[in-house]
């Protein structure tokens, strides 16, 4: 994965961490919705990528399959 393809990858998972959190701050149904309308493809902080990718590499790493169900394992797994 090149650099480009790297801070892409963060952007989007950065724009999907905030979708999650403002949908469920909101109380919205569909984290899709609250991307496509709140989010969408506005300017954000860069730290929501870094923050997100942290999140990942820790569910990734061993001690996320001692901490996380198989299928939420299996999930994080396809992301990457």
């Amino acid at each position: 994965m090149n650099q480009t393809d790297l801070r892409d990858s963060k952007d989007d998972l950065g724009r999907r961490l905030l979708a999650a959190l403002m949908s469920y701050q909101l109380r919205l149904k569909s984290i899709d919705y609250t991307m496509k309308n709140y989010v969408g493809k506005n300017e954000i902080d860069p730290s929501w990528g870094e923050l997100a990718w942290a999140l990942l590499e820790i569910l990734n790493r061993d001690q996320g399959e001692k901490l996380l169900p198989p299928f939420l394992k299996a999930l994080t797994d396809s992301v990457q």
